[in-house]
């Protein structure tokens, strides 16, 4: 009998669930499904990379869920590479929740790129949602012109936009 594909098998599973490990720290022996907890792990991960179009392994590391605690939430060290879950009782939605955030979070985006991002909600929401009555009365206030609206003001345009249709060869 040919052992190698039952040998090559059981290294891969080994190594499939090493990589995505789940430490389970549960002092009130409250009920988890801990094989279950392991293969969700793994299957957010991979999820995650596939939705956001990078490696799994880039989205997928250890993590600690910590049941029974008051406050439930979750908790990044990059630096210590350290994650942690915290469920005052197991909740599979819960938990799944809890992990796609550190998977996202475990890409390490830059501050600069959270900014940027930040900026783009800001503008789109601004785009398709209704403008206050606030905001109407701000963007008419008046605004003392600029050196350019004087010029274009000066050739009869005194518009929103003054030397918009002013060519170049028509301005002062």
């Amino acid at each position: 009998m040919n052992f190698q594909p039952l040998i090559v098998g059981l290294m891969l599973l080994i190594s499939t669930l090493s990589w995505a490990q789940i430490t389970i720290e549960n002092p009130h022996h409250l009920d988890i499904p801990e094989q279950r907890v392991q293969a969700l792990h793994k299957i957010i991960c991979h999820v995650v990379a596939e939705d956001l179009r990078v490696r799994a392994g880039e989205t997928c590391g250890p993590v600690t869920v910590l049941l029974g605690e008051l406050k439930e939430g979750i908790a990044a060290d990059e630096l210590n590479g350290a994650f942690t879950i915290y469920l005052d009782h197991w909740g599979e939605v819960r938990f799944a929740m809890a992990d796609m955030r550190l998977a996202v979070q475990r890409l390490g985006l830059s501050q600069e790129r959270w900014t940027r991002m930040a900026r783009e909600i800001i503008k789109r929401v601004n785009q398709v949602t209704p403008v206050s009555a606030q905001g109407l009365r701000e963007a008419q206030a008046p605004v003392a012109p600029s050196h350019d609206q004087d010029r274009c003001a000066l050739n009869g345009r005194e518009d929103k936009n003054p030397c918009a249709s002013v060519s170049d060869s028509q301005r002062p």
